[in-house]
């Protein structure tokens, strides 16, 4: 059993993926790159403090698709209210993908709600945060 918990509160920002088998170990733990919610924390909401107000030209978030395990993409994306459908096959079934979804998004704070697709799992790996003009 693995646990999907940030245990550093920076698992997300730390610049480590996860693999296509979730399982793998790639040095820290068993899935330890991955940090994920069920469908009972509906919605996931994250909340990143920026330096010095930066503006966002576009946010990357690393995600993992496995129909079979109940890990899908989700439903909707919202960052700092601005709304994104992702397909459900964004990210292909079995594998890890990054999403980029185009701002601008203006700190000092980027908040994302990620909306499930229905019952299971969403898990990231990672976000990014890709500097604007």
């Amino acid at each position: 059993m693995v646990s999907f918990f940030d245990d550093t509160g920076k698992q997300l920002v730390d610049g480590i993926l996860g693999a296509d088998d979730i399982m793998t170990d790639l040095g820290s733990g068993t899935a330890y790159e991955w940090v994920g919610w069920t469908d009972l924390s509906e919605p996931v909401t994250l909340t990143f403090s920026l330096q010095n107000g930066a503006s966002i030209g576009a946010v990357e978030i690393g995600l993992y698709h496995r129909d079979e395990l109940g890990i899908f993409v989700p439903s909707r994306v919202t960052i700092n209210g601005q709304s994104f459908e992702p397909a459900a096959d964004a990210v292909p079934n079995n594998q890890r993908g990054d999403l980029t979804f185009t701002g601008p998004f203006d700190g000092p704070e980027v908040t994302i709600v990620l909306n499930h697709r229905g019952r299971g799992w969403i898990l990231v790996d990672e976000v990014r945060f890709i500097r604007g003009d």
